[in-house]
């Protein structure tokens, strides 16, 4: 009644197929209840849930998860289905797929700059070392070679930070 928004009185005597499953699934739906029926056969295989769409009273169509159990009835064997409206969860898992997507996106995007700005960064570096050693080998006084020695050290320590960014943007992406 809460689901579906049938009252017993309402639905008593009627099969609920004929209630809740939409029109176009009808027939798959009669054949699946006719092979279930036939003596002798398995008919429920495991205790498996499946997902499947119904329509409530009043004609709104809602995702459902449907647990089928054999059971016996004082006129015969039943089938019993347990369903649960599970929008809520599909909203969840819809909701946790997205997220999920945007953290992803962020991540490559973080990637993609570092891999880039480490480009940028390196290409001026490689110039600025070039002419650090091309500079050495000029005439310099002690104070001016003692200079270009230190630019050249910080700028090949700033170039191993550099390769290290980008060995961490390929490894990401």
């Amino acid at each position: 009644e809460t689901t579906f928004g049938y009252t017993l009185a309402s639905v008593e005597g009627q099969s609920i197929g004929d209630l809740i499953v939409p029109p176009e699934h009808q027939d798959a739906h009669r054949a699946g209840l006719d092979r279930m029926m036939r003596p002798g056969i398995n008919r429920l295989a495991g205790t498996e849930r499946v997902r499947r769409e119904a329509i409530r009273a009043d004609g709104e169509r809602i995702p459902v998860e449907l647990a089928m159990q054999p059971a016996k009835g004082e006129d015969g064997d039943l089938i019993i289905v347990f369903a649960r409206d599970i929008s809520d969860q599909l909203k969840a898992e819809t909701e946790l797929r997205k997220a999920r997507d945007l953290a992803l996106a962020g991540e490559k995007a973080k990637a993609d700059f570092l891999a880039v700005m480490s480009h940028e960064i390196r290409t001026p570096l490689n110039g600025l070392l070039g002419n650090l050693t091309l500079a050495s080998k000029t005439k310099l006084d002690a104070d001016q070679t003692t200079f270009i020695q230190n630019m050249e050290i910080s700028g090949r320590q700033l170039m191993h930070h550099v390769n290290s960014i980008l060995d961490i943007a390929k490894f990401e992406s």
